[in-house]
């Protein structure tokens, strides 16, 4: 079969941009809703944030997830809250299950990693 010009046509690269901290705000303040029971609010929102970034005794490092993630806990209202962090856009991307966490060790693929209560 002979080639057509379709053929040699260069195949089409979408490029995405990154998300708006306004974005990812809406998506913590979502997950933290239904899986703790807790309403976010912008400036709980921003505590949370700061405390990871100037790494106070409420934000706990767990371990490092790629070149720009990592996987903290944020002790809020007796709860020890298990979130991503994005250093490259300084805020939380995410909050993970209950379930994460048992009993202090991160549950699954990284039971190796410890933190102290």
């Amino acid at each position: 079969m002979k080639p057509t010009l379709r053929d040699y046509r260069k195949p089409v690269v979408i490029k995405t941009k990154p998300k708006s901290t306004d974005v990812l705000y809406w998506h913590t303040y979502s997950r933290i809703r239904a899986r703790y029971g807790i309403i976010l609010t912008q400036e709980l929102y921003q505590k949370f944030c700061s405390a990871i970034k100037r790494q106070k005794p409420d934000a706990k490092f767990l371990f490092k997830q790629s070149c720009s993630r990592s996987i903290w806990t944020i002790n809020f209202a007796e709860q020890v809250i298990p979130v991503v962090y994005d250093r490259k856009r300084r805020c939380i991307v995410t909050v993970l299950p209950k379930n994460f966490l048992v009993d202090g060790v991160v549950k699954g693929k990284y039971s190796e990693t410890f933190f102290d209560d």
